[in-house]
């Protein structure tokens, strides 16, 4: 069985923070289940030596930084280097501190305006440093970083917040993306927080992640998995899974669709779907994918309506939904925002006010119905 012999990847996984809010064990297991699914010779094939899995206490700054050390003095040439990431972030949006940074296990916060003590915790800065220094153009971060607090489906689920644990903002996933080839991909968008499903063993961003290299990726039957197609999967269905979860994909000067891992160890499968994505399809696809809309949800109907949609298009939407059920009961109806209090509500309130009115009488599949015809990749078909 052939090996991906340029394979080299960092795995960290904090969850036992001693100076701030723990983290489920979730969290380790989502690290040791991409390191082993990695170096497993029947999947992704890294040889067990190029892979280093850094838990808790192996995970302080100092260790982070010699991690991507040994990163940068390994993966040469044509390597594909991986450095995936699951604990806290940080966003400090004022004082001398100000900035994104990755929080390690000796991490010690302070009051504010502070809020941590500087030289425990990896800075974007210092991360991007430690990045650039490894050479190879096929360069992947995965980071399944985000604070969580608020509930317990989210992945912290303890609901304890510091003022400094939050997402890192959009300027870092810039910041990280320098150099060339780099890839930057993120488990939520900044104002997310990265979920666990209901009796799921990992975080979704890592559990679709794990199905990706574990053969669910699309793959040209060359016995690889690249970089984009691997992308594709996992953004698609995080955000099929959990409306509430958008990944964040980062990508600077790469055109190539370099291979990330085996393919079940090396297999020459068929096509799984259509070719192989290329670098040019995955920059027409991400900022367009969309979760397929939960249209059994009022809300969800409602900010569907809000985003695409402006006040007069509204008003026709209100027409065409009249002659589907029209055409659906064979008895005359007419709709206006009008006829449901929507006039010159605004468009959100709007919007609300018509899901509402056809809710209640049992009419939101001729809603459905129309959407599906204006956004057929968007909402299921009623």
């Amino acid at each position: 069985m052939l090996g991906f012999e340029q394979g080299y990847a960092l795995i960290v996984g904090i969850a036992n923070y001693p100076n701030v809010s723990p983290l489920p064990p979730t969290v380790l297991k989502d690290a040791r289940d991409i390191a082993a699914m990695l170096q497993r010779p029947d999947r992704a094939g890294y040889p067990s030596d190029q892979v280093k899995l850094l838990l808790n206490e192996q995970a302080t700054k100092q260790g982070v930084l010699d991690g991507l050390k040994w990163l940068a003095d390994s993966a040469k040439g044509d390597a594909t280097a991986t450095f995936y990431f699951s604990g806290h972030g940080a966003n400090l949006p004022d004082g001398p501190n100000k900035g994104n940074y990755l929080v390690t296990y000796d991490t010690v916060l302070t009051g504010k305006p502070n809020y941590v003590k500087h030289n425990t915790i990896l800075s974007s800065n210092e991360l991007t440093a430690a990045l650039n220094a490894i050479q190879t153009q096929k360069m992947i971060t995965l980071l399944d970083a985000c604070h969580s607090g608020g509930t317990g489906a989210t992945k912290d689920g303890l609901g304890v917040e510091e003022p400094a644990l939050k997402t890192l903002d959009a300027s870092a996933y810039e910041q990280l993306k320098q150099g060339s080839g780099r890839i930057i991909f993120a488990s939520s968008k900044t104002d997310e927080v990265s979920f666990v499903m209901p009796g799921a063993a990992n975080s979704l961003f890592t559990e679709c992640m794990l199905e990706a290299l574990d053969g669910k990726a699309k793959t040209d039957g060359d016995g690889t998995i690249r970089i984009f197609d691997v992308v594709s999967y996992v953004f698609t269905n995080v955000s099929q899974r959990q409306p509430k979860q958008h990944p964040i994909f980062k990508v600077n000067d790469l055109d190539a669709n370099f291979p990330m891992a085996l393919y079940r160890g090396g297999e020459k499968a068929l096509a799984i779907g259509t070719a192989s994505t290329t670098a040019a399809d995955l920059r027409a696809l991400v900022p367009n994918v969309k979760p397929m809309l939960d249209v059994t949800n009022e809300v969800a109907l409602r900010d569907f309506l809000a985003e695409r949609f402006v006040p007069d298009e509204l008003e026709t939407l209100c027409t065409d939904v009249a002659k589907e059920i029209t055409n659906g009961t064979g008895k005359p109806t007419r709709l206006s925002l009008a006829t449901f209090g929507a006039h010159n509500k605004g468009l959100e309130l709007a919007a609300q006010l018509m899901v509402q009115y056809l809710n209640r009488r049992s009419q939101l599949p001729y809603l459905v119905k129309v959407l599906h015809t204006k956004f057929p990749s968007e909402v299921p078909a009623s």
